[in-house]
């Protein structure tokens, strides 16, 4: 992380009560790129940077979405309440030189800490948590809560038996809010805008008073770019909603301090991995370049962030055409007096024919590692050809370079079989392996002369098999759910590994590792140098992972595709059903 301008966040706003005001983003500049005017959290950013109480980072951004920690949580705090931090003694067994123990010891008794005498200072803040030590430091009887204000949420039974009366009086006083799909997420982190805004929530709604909803839709905020290329948006981070104006009336108590006999509230400890959607897309092709993730939708090539999902048109195929001159052999008249011409051939003449290809059909992008270039395969569908009805159902097949947009192979009219012709793999500099349906083999031909070298003979194939190499070694995955090996002096391929599994798996490469997802939601690498078989802490195990975007993590045939492994902790795979590239990542 870089380094803050100055301390992680400087605090200093009194807790006391005070009235409400109205905030407008007209009345504060734009300071940090990643926080426009439209930002959801715009006006309560701007308002505590404008009391100096929130600095950005040195490339002039803010980070809204980074997440909080515990630690920075407890700082937040203290500064903001301004209390003593003179307390260096060691409370919590985990708290022993850690920098942020004396903040820790200030705000103990607010804080929820855990049954083990452990504070777990550099885990994520999560919702529920900051909720009561907000609730807690504000002085609020939570003696006779109203549980009502936690019925309007779909996962009520999610939070924590002991925290639902402190939730219930934070929503009943406004502090905090659900999300817009009707639920809490309580064990969901807490990010650095949805900290500005509990924090600055809490200042003002002290007396129950209660302000004008500012923009409550959570908007994109990526980096702007020199490019004139259409930017995809990014995919919105769900924030809490803004309460609407009114709420229970009567006075409440002032920022009182609960007794310091209170008892340490435990909290559940958040999943260590997390699912969210990356990006919501229909695709059935794509390809990683070791920087950006390309996909095909509809007529365009687009390019990927891997770690944002932010996208951007590659190419736009819908306005290719490709332009043929041919030679037409086409019989001159001649009249009776000169019949007596030889039918040798001498009565034909040539003539130049120019055809032309349009309706381009992207149907798949494949990576080429040696040339590092981006190819698209597709089809023209029209044919136009002078003095002739257009072909409307034609299939010539054409690959391009989507760097340069120059015709990388030109393949024809379709003649194997009545899948479409596909690019496995790239196999040196001037090698490629293209798919051979009908005779259950593929083909490998030189790029340059477009020859063919030889044929190399699949076995239990599925015409789905997933092709790659490894310095000479080629390998392929496939229908029988072994990982095979090509012996290219004996021209077959031998198994090399069982996955020893009865269902589909997910499989993807980074380098020498193959990486491979079972129906148990547990991942392994393999590496194909050494053999070494492990299995990786990371899973989609309900035990372990936390689902954010809501949707089940189902791998089966039909639903999912092969995997990008970014590392050990951030796996991208594309799920079918959900129609989205998600991410199973470290929380």
């Amino acid at each position: 992380m870089k380094k803050l301008v100055s301390m992680f966040l400087v605090l200093a706003m009194c807790m006391s009560l005070t009235p409400a005001f109205a905030i407008d983003a007209d009345d504060y500049p734009q300071r940090f790129w990643d926080v426009p005017r439209d930002y959801w959290a715009f006006e309560y950013i701007a308002e505590l940077v404008d009391r100096g109480v929130l600095n950005g980072y040195e490339d002039g951004s803010f980070k809204p979405d980074d997440t909080v920690l515990r630690c920075e949580w407890a700082k937040m705090m203290v500064l903001v309440a301004g209390l003593t931090t003179g307390d260096e003694a060691v409370y919590f067994s985990d708290m022993s030189g850690h920098w942020a123990n004396a903040y820790v010891n200030a705000a103990k008794d607010y804080l929820s800490a855990y049954a083990d005498n452990t504070y777990k200072p550099d885990q994520a803040a999560v919702r529920e948590d900051v909720t009561v030590s907000m609730v807690k430091l504000k002085g609020y009887d939570v003696s006779e809560a109203d549980y009502s204000y936690l019925s309007q949420f779909s996962d009520m039974s999610s939070i924590s038996n002991s925290l639902r009366p402190y939730i219930a009086v934070a929503v009943e006083k406004g502090l905090i809010e659900g999300f817009e799909d009707g639920t809490f997420r309580g064990q969901d982190t807490l990010t650095r805008a949805e900290a500005a805004t509990l924090l600055w929530r809490a200042s003002q709604y002290g007396s129950d008073n209660k302000v004008a909803d500012a923009n409550t839709q959570p908007l994109s905020t990526a980096q702007p770019t020199a490019s004139a290329d259409p930017v995809a948006t990014l995919r919105p981070t769900l924030s809490p909603t803004l309460r609407p104006s009114g709420g229970s009336s009567g006075t409440t108590a002032s920022a009182a301090t609960p007794s310091p006999t209170t008892a340490p509230v435990e909290i559940a400890t958040p999943k260590p991995y997390i699912v969210d959607t990356l990006k919501s897309v229909e695709t059935d092709s794509f390809a990683y370049d070791g920087g950006s993730i390309y996909y095909v939708d509809g007529s365009r090539i687009y390019s990927m962030d891997p770690q944002t999902g932010d996208a951007r048109v590659a190419l736009d195929a819908s306005d290719l055409t490709l332009t043929k001159d041919t030679v037409d052999m086409a019989e001159e008249y001649v009249s009776e007096e000169d019949s007596d011409i030889s039918e040798s051939g001498e009565n034909e003449q040539e003539t130049i024919v120019s055809e032309e290809y349009s309706n381009y059909v992207p149907t798949q992008v494949v990576y080429d590692q040696y040339n590092d270039r981006v190819v698209m395969n597709g089809y023209y569908q029209r044919h136009e050809k002078p003095f002739a009805a257009p072909d409307d159902d034609c299939e010539y097949y054409v690959a391009y370079d989507i760097g340069t947009g120059e015709v990388f192979w030109e393949f024809g009219n379709k003649y194997y079989h009545e899948d479409p012709l596909s690019i496995k793999c790239f196999i040196s500099r001037d090698k490629v392996i293209v798919s051979n349906y009908v005779h259950s083999y593929e083909q490998i031909f030189n790029i340059d002369t477009k020859e063919l070298i030889s044929s190399i003979r699949r076995k239990y194939s599925n015409g789905n098999d997933m092709y790659w190499n490894v310095g000479n070694e080629l390998y392929v995955y496939g229908y029988s759910d072994e990982l095979y090996k090509y012996d290219f002096s004996a021209s077959e391929f031998v198994s090399i590994f069982d996955f020893q599994t009865s269902s589909y798996i997910d499989i993807g490469i980074n380098g020498d590792d193959v990486y491979y997802w079972n129906i148990n939601h547990t991942v392994h690498k393999i590496n194909l140098t050494t053999g070494q078989v492990s299995e990786l802490d990371i899973s989609a195990d309900s035990e372990k992972c936390e689902v954010l975007d809501m949707t089940t993590v189902a791998l089966t045939y039909y639903n999912s595709s092969n995997l990008i492994p970014i590392s050990d902790d951030y796996i991208i795979f594309y799920d079918k059903s959900a129609k989205a590239f998600r991410v199973l990542s470290a929380r």
